[in-house]
């Protein structure tokens, strides 16, 4: 018998389009082990995103089903809210005359065969002008005052 890790990273290729086809040691997945491991590793979506493409009797049962899709749908809604924002924040900084890249996270969920299956965090953004010039603006529009380090 496949041990359930390896399981889980067989479908985690699928579910990202690394392989096309359903993996065979799925029909052994035990979900719930699945579902632990995806939580642990902020995977909910990804996997999720696989299990809409598996025929029914692959798929988990209904009930472990349900709950998965609804935390499927709450991280697209985190993330649906997180690119609004990150745009509105980029645009702040370039009306203030600031070049900017959104890094990391809601960067690289554009790579994601479906860019709202990631699981969020905080938006990462470069800003170009120089750490001082930077630093002088953030100062300058908030209370808290952040100092320069070497």
């Amino acid at each position: 018998m496949v041990s359930q890790q390896r399981i889980f990273f067989d479908f985690l290729q699928f579910c990202i389009d690394s392989v096309a086809e359903i993996p065979a040691s799925v029909k052994d997945a035990d979900w719930k082990v699945l579902s632990v491991i995806a939580k642990k590793q902020a995977l909910i979506g990804v996997l999720f995103h696989g299990i809409k493409q598996l025929p029914k009797e692959l798929a988990p049962d209904a009930g472990l089903l349900m709950q998965w899709m609804g935390m499927a749908q709450t991280i697209r809604q985190q993330n649906i809210r997180l690119f609004l924002d990150s745009a509105k924040v980029c645009k702040r900084f370039k009306d203030v005359g600031f070049r900017t890249c959104i890094l990391k996270g809601q960067g690289n969920a554009l790579l994601y065969p479906d860019p709202y299956m990631r699981t969020p965090g905080d938006i990462d953004i470069y800003l170009a002008g120089g750490r001082k010039r930077v630093m002088q603006y953030i100062n300058s529009k908030y209370s808290v005052k952040v100092v320069l380090c070497a």
